[in-house]
């Protein structure tokens, strides 16, 4: 249905575009009750359990085994918003048969962290599933209400149907090296992000979300057929076409950054999106204790840019709302 509705929105008009996404909010969201009379876009982020510190090819393997044994893995980003007094969702997926597992038990080593999947679709009010649901529903999560103008609320949807009518189908491409605003595709966050900036949220904080990782030599694996709809990653030690085995608790358990670095890779890092959001809580005083234990603590000063960054941004705004602080915990910013 999706595929459908998606290969149809370029001869759509406007409305016919927008329709799917505006069929409300989730149940997850049913405790953010905002003003009707005003315009909102709202950022919804669930982090996995434990954090995914990117430094490095080493880093992410040190802090990917503690996320492997976590209960909720993977995490997730969506954008919702409430436009003249019409409330929808909006989330880039994919993925959808489990091709990285599949790929990293069977000896791809770290390759499917950065390759493509070609089997993404929009998500609309099912972007938040009921295991993150569950995880909003204990203050786990962050979301973030920015009350703004009608015309940048309809900003933020103009970007989205554009994206969705795109020729070239972004919505097909879900990985996290693509770039959302060049319409290539996206992951979830970099996609929500690409909303955010036209909706207001973080505008011009993009390099502060931006990682810049090392990839070393001997970590990324290479078979010589990859799952359907998945475009494998190909770094410098993969060019050359031969099959490269790494078994999935070699590549946890085998240090590597004294290895020679091949390649190196930028993207958005959801971990410094969510120290920017903790930066906005503590001006808005919802000092969590779950959130505080939760940010990446790192010796590079990355985290902290981003999180003194969030501050900043939010001491723009005068007027904070907790909405539901012993459930959601929304921090609403108002105009």
């Amino acid at each position: 249905m999706v595929v459908v509705f998606a290969s149809a929105a370029r001869a759509a008009s406007r409305e016919a575009v927008l329709s799917p996404f505006e069929k409300g909010w989730p149940q997850a969201l049913k405790t953010l009750e905002l003003d009707e009379a005003r315009n909102y876009v709202v950022l919804v982020q669930v982090p996995p359990g434990a954090p995914l510190d990117v430094r490095t090819s080493d880093t992410v393997r040190q802090t990917l085994g503690r996320r492997v044994f976590h209960g909720n893995r993977i995490g997730h980003v969506a954008m919702a918003w409430q436009c003249d007094g019409r409330k929808g969702m909006a989330g880039q997926t994919g993925e959808n048969s489990k091709q990285a597992l599949i790929m990293a038990l069977t000896g791809w080593g770290m390759t499917p962290l950065l390759s493509t999947f070609t089997d993404g679709h929009m998500q609309m009010r099912d972007a938040i599933k009921a295991k993150h649901a569950r995880i909003l529903k204990k203050g786990h999560g962050n979301v973030l209400a920015l009350e703004v103008s009608r015309q940048t609320c309809n900003r933020m949807k103009d970007y989205l149907v554009r994206y969705v009518s795109h020729s070239n189908e972004p919505w097909r491409n879900f990985g996290p090296l693509l770039d959302p605003t060049k319409f290539e595709g996206g992951g979830c966050v970099s996609f929500a992000m690409a909303m955010g900036e036209h909706g207001g949220i973080f505008t011009g904080l993009k390099p502060v979300f931006t990682r810049t990782t090392k990839i070393f030599d001997g970590i990324l694996g290479r078979k010589s057929r990859a799952p359907k709809n998945t475009e494998p990653y190909t770094g410098l030690a993969t060019s050359r076409g031969e099959v490269v085995h790494i078994p999935f608790n070699r590549m946890l358990r085998t240090p590597h950054f004294d290895r020679p670095v091949i390649d190196e890779i930028r993207f958005i890092d959801p971990e410094l999106v969510f120290a920017a959001i903790a930066g906005v809580r503590s001006v808005a005083g919802a000092n969590n204790e779950w959130h505080a234990g939760r940010l990446l603590k790192t010796d590079d000063g990355t985290v902290r840019r981003a999180y003194l960054a969030g501050r900043k941004w939010a001491e723009r705004y005068k007027s904070f709302e907790i909405i539901d602080p012993e459930g959601l915990s929304a921090v609403v910013i108002n105009r």
